[in-house]
């Protein structure tokens, strides 16, 4: 009964200028399911290319091999690998042992990948090992300490102990001496007495004492076969019961050996795969929490429910293609007609020709600073965000001596020297009307507004810091009452009718530059503060409502978001960087684990325990590093917002939303945790599947 049947079997190579090669040419013959068939012939001939195809590591060009009346070509994916796991054990030349291991470990690899326990092919392979007298003290040795006879023993122990139907050998001893060659031949002939050896060699005097059937070849073709009567040889063949088999974790050895032997790379790819996590979490930290920072810290102004109402019309200028924009001062019917505005602000006069928003400060000792004029409808609690106020107290009552300051202001007096709360300040506005009529070209009259003003800073308010400038609070009602008795002399002369400054601004023309252009607006509820942004938007054409407070914060939040969107583009950035920086770490070991590979495929290891191995190393380097990076995330969280607040004067800017993230408790954890194994798991696919379908054979040979 015959185990294989090989069918006009040829293997052809291409060379250079469309020319062909004959490794093998139409050989036909059959092989029996025990006894040691010796391929002889000298090197080239083919032997060691028809061993490989026999045993799987290689694929013929033209033909079929059959085995057990099945075709070997018919064998795919797992079935392949199963044929190599059972059914064939190969014996290299080069041993090709995992040579960072010891003895014992590189016998259990073929009992691992066929499913068995660990405990169960550990003690398999020691009673092998006892079997064939080999050593103790070289049961746990390396095998890359090992001489050449002590590793082609362990690779012929190795080829057996799965109890395969075939063992193929290919030179066993051609780097062996000849003690060694007698050797390693006789375990060779005791095992073919109860399965099939096919072993390629050239040693002719060890062929002709040793084999039961040579196969003489030359040029790629059988020439003769002989038969001759086999050597008597006292047998006892090992024997390997099969038992009971359960899933194991062997990837797990080998992955662990690779996290040793490359721990150097590793630890270059932890740093950067840590690095890269921890600017992941700083971008999303910023991105969660930055515009919710940035919405409350410039509702920290205290002038934010000051606004002007206006209108603004749009001319297109003739032939230019230029859009003219005329500001324009409302009427109080347009005013009271919106019921926005009614319901919503306290309307005032805009004052702000005559006493407008910049002015110098000048201290007792003629010491001057440039402020902002600010003004506030009153200082009463309900009209004010007392809560900003951090030092000195709030006016008593509104006038215009008493003011606040805030921090800025402070921080510049104190540089000078000044005591902010018992030195006494000066204002001074001037303003200069002229009275035309209609026919003359020089004034009629002119009046002066004169405003000089002692002032005197009793509390300090501690108001959004980032871009701010020195600014002083007044009682714009105390200024209101006090243009309301200011009378303008020449023209209340001039027209024999009492006139005061506040009366001028309220008869001046919408279009005249005493108008503002604008009236003054005050929240009557700070708590509509957020609603500012809608009031602005829900306002039809030509009428506008301006806050400088609102200004400030919508181009803040405006450069967040821009900042934002950047980041994000950066984060997408860091992806791919992450991605280059695994697919490289798993790629540079699997290239380098190259031979390894192809030494566990020959024995049956299929794709998917190769991807467990990559997978288990690279898992194991990224829960350290998503450990790492999340121990490290918080101090420098802190640090980074430390750096922020002490440029912006914004606070925690950056959160991790590591407990909290979109409504739903470790969200933010769970995602980087699938979203690093994911792109682990895609990494680690790449090679393997790209390798998947590489003949064993050249995987070899290209590594030896």
């Amino acid at each position: 009964m015959y185990l294989y049947a090989i069918r006009n079997l040829s293997k052809i190579y291409q060379l250079n200028e469309g020319k062909v090669k004959y490794a093998l040419k139409n050989i036909s013959f059959t092989l029996p399911d025990k006894g040691m068939i010796i391929l002889s012939g000298k090197s080239g001939c083919g032997k060691t290319t028809l061993l490989n195809i026999i045993s799987g590591i290689d694929s013929p060009s033209e033909g079929e091999i059959y085995f057990k009346n099945k075709k070997l070509r018919e064998l795919k994916g797992f079935e392949i690998d199963e044929y190599h796991n059972k059914n064939i054990g190969f014996v290299f030349q080069q041993y090709n042992l995992i040579q960072e291991e010891s003895v014992l470990f590189n016998l259990k690899v073929p009992l691992l990948i066929n499913g068995y326990q660990d405990e169960i092919a550990n003690e398999m392979a020691i009673n092998l090992l006892k079997d064939y007298e080999y050593p103790e003290i070289l049961y746990n040795e390396k095998c890359q300490n090992l001489s050449g006879g002590e590793a082609q023993r362990v690779s012929i122990m190795r080829a057996v102990i799965n109890n395969p139907n075939c063992i193929c050998a290919d030179e066993p001893t051609g780097a062996l001496d000849e003690k060694n060659a007698v050797m390693v031949m006789e375990e060779l002939k005791m095992i073919s007495k109860s399965r099939l050896v096919i072993v390629a060699s050239h040693n002719q005097k060890l062929n002709e004492i040793y084999g039961d059937t040579i196969i003489y070849m030359k040029d790629g073709s059988i020439k003769k076969v002989v038969e001759q009567r086999p050597t008597e040889i006292e047998i006892n063949v090992a024997s390997n019961k099969i038992k009971h088999k359960k899933k194991n974790k062997w990837y797990r050895t080998i992955a662990k050996l690779n996290l040793k032997k490359h721990w150097q790379k590793h630890i270059s790819s932890l740093i950067a795969l840590t690095t890269s996590l921890l600017f992941t979490y700083l971008i999303i930290g910023f991105c969660n929490n930055s515009l919710n920072v940035i919405q409350k810290e410039t509702q920290k102004q205290f002038d934010y429910g000051t606004l002007t109402f206006g209108k603004e019309l749009k001319n297109q200028s003739t032939g230019s293609g230029l859009t003219i924009v005329q500001t324009l001062r409302c009427s109080e019917e347009e005013i009271y007609k919106r019921s926005l505005i009614k319901n919503n602000f306290l309307i005032t006069l805009n004052y702000d020709a005559l006493v407008p928003k910049t002015s110098i400060i000048t201290t007792s000792d003629n010491q001057q600073i440039e402020a902002t004029y600010n003004p506030i409808y009153s200082f009463e609690k309900n009209q004010i965000n007392s809560e900003l106020l951090i030092d000195g107290h709030l006016p008593k009552e509104d006038t215009l001596l008493e003011v606040l300051a805030n921090k800025k202001t402070k921080l510049l007096l104190e540089k000078m020297k000044v005591n902010i709360f018992d030195d006494t300040f000066f204002v001074n506005f001037k303003y200069k009307y002229e009275y035309f009529d209609e026919n003359s070209i020089i004034p009629l009259f002119t009046d002066y507004f004169i405003y000089s003003k002692e002032i005197k800073i009793v509390g300090i308010i501690d108001e959004l810091d980032f871009l701010s400038t020195p600014k002083i609070f007044y009682s714009y009602s105390a200024l209101e009452n006090y243009l309301s008795e200011y009378r303008v002399d020449n023209y209340s002369f001039y027209f024999d009718q009492e006139t005061t400054w506040n009366d001028l601004v309220r008869n001046a023309e919408d279009n005249d530059t005493l108008s503002s252009y604008s009236h003054r607006l005050f929240l009557k509820s700070l708590s509509s503060i957020n609603e500012i942004s809608n009031y602005q938007s829900s306002l039809a054409y030509p009428y506008v409502l301006n806050s400088n407070s609102q200004d400030v914060s919508d181009a803040l939040i405006d450069f967040v978001l821009i900042a934002k969107y950047g980041l994000l583009i950066f984060l997408i950035l860091i992806i791919i960087g992450t991605c280059l920086i695994i697919g490289i770490s798993i790629y540079s070991t699997f290239t380098n684990e190259h031979k390894n590979n192809a030494i566990l495929r020959s024995f049956g290891a299929n794709s998917i325990d190769l991807f467990k191995i990559y997978l288990f190393e690279n898992g194991v380097i990224t829960i350290f590093a998503i450990l790492l990076s999340i121990l490290i995330i918080y101090p420098l969280q802190m640090c980074a917002n430390h750096v922020i607040k002490a440029i912006t004067s914004f606070n925690n800017l950056i959160n991790v939303p590591f407990l909290k993230f979109g409504g739903v408790y470790f969200l933010f954890p769970l995602l980087i945790l699938t979203i690093t194994f994911l792109i682990v798991v895609i990494c680690t696919s790449i090679p393997i599947i790209k390798n998947k379908n590489a003949p064993i054979k050249e995987e070899l040979s290209n590594y030896d």
